[in-house]
């Protein structure tokens, strides 16, 4: 009766394990698809330049005054949209516990299994804590560059349009 209580404990905290590792994987996940947002958004910007470059063919066309304070606007909010996606990048990847070496000691030690784990998903859980500040605050960053990068497109389309009529003139 004692092993049918102690396997119905190892069996409850080995199911508490699985569920923290799987929250674990899915935050983990959560943050690599917000820098697949951000390297997105770095290749929109270059995109966009370049199409600001070739629609404007520098040096052939005269333009107005207006046109180009648009068009300096224009690449000040994609050198600004840079810096935004530059400054969300910096936000890193984040904890990963338990530390190996920690483990290892705990692992290794007097505790029995069923401590043990209970142990590990503790450590799992506090640097979820711990991560889920910073992917909320990469998130903040990643949505401010997807609003400029939304301005940037429509200034460059605006910009284009208006040199190609007056090239047309």
């Amino acid at each position: 009766m004692a092993d049918q209580a102690q396997e119905q404990a190892i069996d409850k905290a080995n199911l508490y394990l699985s569920e923290a590792r799987w929250r674990r994987d899915d935050q983990a996940e959560r943050h690599e698809a917000l820098n697949r947002r951000l390297n997105t958004l770095f290749a929109l910007n270059f995109a966009v330049l370049a199409v600001l470059g070739a629609s404007l063919r520098f040096g052939e066309l005269v333009l107005p005054g207006f046109l180009e304070y648009l068009i300096y606007s224009t690449i000040f909010v994609l050198v600004f949209n840079i810096g935004l996606l530059l400054w969300a990048y910096r936000v890193g990847r984040g904890s990963r516990r338990p530390d190996l070496d920690a483990l290892r000691t705990v692992a290794t030690g007097v505790h029995p299994y069923e401590v043990v784990i209970l142990w590990t998903v503790r450590e799992i859980l506090m640097a979820m804590d711990a991560n889920e500040e910073r992917i909320f605050t990469k998130g903040q960053w990643v949505t401010r560059a997807m609003i400029t990068s939304v301005l940037a497109v429509l200034m460059v389309a605006a910009a284009a349009s208006l040199a190609l009529g007056f090239a047309e003139k």
